[in-house]
């Protein structure tokens, strides 16, 4: 029983994370059209980033270790916001304007994440970054451990939901988004300005995977090409909820994560993904449409 409830609180925390990059993705494919296989590559960015300019700063300033890192993260969010524009303005906005077809946009997609990528292990090499180096006090409940890294992790997966994602679903630009995603022909008849929506969708996104990528790297650390793996994951999320609304992914991320868990416990973590993509094709092979059913629109252009 203990470690029926261990698994599923070390679910629930991957699951947040989990979350957090399913969330951002499925914001972008809905809005942008475009399957952002690249979000892995901003991922694991994000993280390399942030390690580097700490230890730029901490060469460069005399500072408190709380300022530092204060400093370190706003750069990150900059630099984060900053490669998304350039992804959206510089590939997908001259795809879309040309109409080119979901295909093509996969292949470049697929072509920027190995760009970004190789770049990343040429510029710092293939080893695992981890932010938190240091071995803090777990929490013990019986024989049932929470280490720090869960608690942090869990509390800023929990903020991150509430500043990043949450207001898409009840503030006006998550209306307009919800539009653009719905018909962006309409929206833009209507008065939305739809290349504004997938800049604003598109950065959202990518911040969303980037701070799953920070509190996973606070926690295990992350190498390189850990990026496709974390997509490819969310991905699964995404097309198994089916409806993509809040609560749907969430369900599904903590579902996805726990059969993940249980896999790498009882098996191999070798087995872990193969056992998630066996699901993903069982439950394709008898609904289409995901676990749970939504309206399918085919818009011609």
């Amino acid at each position: 029983m203990e470690i029926f409830i261990q698994i599923l609180i070390n679910s629930i925390v991957s699951g947040l994370l989990l979350m957090l990059v399913a969330y951002g993705f499925s914001l972008i494919f809905r809005t942008n059209k475009v399957f952002h296989i690249a979000h892995g590559g901003v991922y694991v960015a994000s993280v390399y980033f942030l390690i580097f300019i700490h230890s730029y700063c901490q060469n460069l300033f005399i500072l408190h270790e709380i300022l530092l890192w204060g400093i370190s993260i706003i750069l990150t969010i900059l630099f984060v916001s900053l490669l998304a524009l350039l992804i959206e303005l510089l590939v997908y906005r001259p795809l879309y304007k040309k109409q080119a077809s979901e295909i093509i946009s996969l292949i470049t997609s697929l072509g920027l994440y190995i760009v970004i990528v190789n770049m990343i292990a040429l510029l710092f090499g293939n080893e695992t970054q981890m932010i938190n180096n240091e071995v803090k006090e777990s929490y013990f409940i019986s024989d049932i451990i929470i280490t720090h890294g869960q608690q942090v992790q869990f509390l800023f997966a929990i903020i991150c939901l509430l500043v990043l994602a949450v207001p898409v679903n009840i503030s006006r630009i998550g209306k307009k988004l919800q539009a653009v995603a719905d018909n962006q022909e309409i929206a833009s008849v209507i008065g939305i300005n739809v290349k504004k929506m997938r800049l604003i969708a598109i950065i959202i996104g990518s911040l969303l995977a980037a701070s799953g990528a920070l509190l996973k790297a606070y926690d295990v650390g992350i190498d390189p090409h850990m990026g496709m793996s974390i997509t490819l994951s969310a991905v699964v999320v995404v097309i198994l909820a089916g409806k993509n609304s809040f609560w749907t992914l969430l369900i599904t991320a903590i579902l996805i994560s726990t059969i993940q868990n249980f896999t790498e416990w009882f098996l191999s973590a070798q087995w872990k993904e193969g056992i998630t993509y066996l699901i993903l094709i069982i439950i394709l092979l008898f609904r289409t449409e995901g676990i749970m059913s939504y309206k399918l629109r085919i818009e011609n252009r």
